[in-house]
């Protein structure tokens, strides 16, 4: 069971949650018991075995190259978008001259 506690303007509550902590990590070295965390990661071995035993039906082959093809499609950054193809299109000379005085593209 955790202890409530109420917020103040001051740093009272946080001296009352560092006391608690403070008890709570004393107690639990004085019992001089290991702490043992709790996991729940076994959860995850049945989907883990499920996708494996289909991974080696035949035809699965190419759907894990399509998820392993996202999967990389993902992790890689693209590149900075370059609208310069559409300059021509949308400014005048002069706001081209312009745009790269300001950005020092110099000829």
């Amino acid at each position: 069971d955790a202890p409530l506690g109420s917020l103040t303007i001051n740093n009272d509550d946080l001296d009352w949650v560092e006391g608690h902590a403070q008890q709570h990590f004393q107690a639990a070295s004085d019992e001089q018991r290991e702490l043992q965390w709790k996991d729940a990661g076994y959860w995850l071995c049945g989907p883990l075995l499920l996708l494996a035993w289909f991974s080696v039906r035949r035809g699965w082959s190419l759907n894990w190259n399509a998820v392993l093809l996202l999967g990389a499609g993902l992790a890689l950054q693209p590149s900075p978008a370059q609208a310069n193809a559409l300059t021509d299109a949308f400014f005048t000379r002069d706001q081209q001259g312009r745009w790269a005085f300001e950005h020092q593209h110099y000829p």
